[in-house]
């Protein structure tokens, strides 16, 4: 019985920690990461336009009190 559960946990922790899927894993991981940076940017750029808009409402009063 105890060589049966040894054998058991071996198997799953050759499973668990093979190299093909920790080489699947770390590229999941990678592309996760891609994506949020792209995300991160997106926002962050987003956020600038954003912050924008009321100094450009601002200067786009004064040009029409100007006139």
């Amino acid at each position: 019985q105890n060589r049966a559960a040894q054998r058991a946990f071996r198997e799953r922790t050759e499973k668990l920690f093979s190299p093909v899927d920790l080489t699947c894993t770390f590229k999941k991981l990678k592309d996760k990461i891609a994506a949020l940076e792209a995300e991160n940017d997106q926002a962050t750029s987003e956020n600038e336009n954003l912050r924008d808009l009321p100094v450009l409402s601002r200067l786009q009063n004064e040009h029409v009190m100007l006139k």
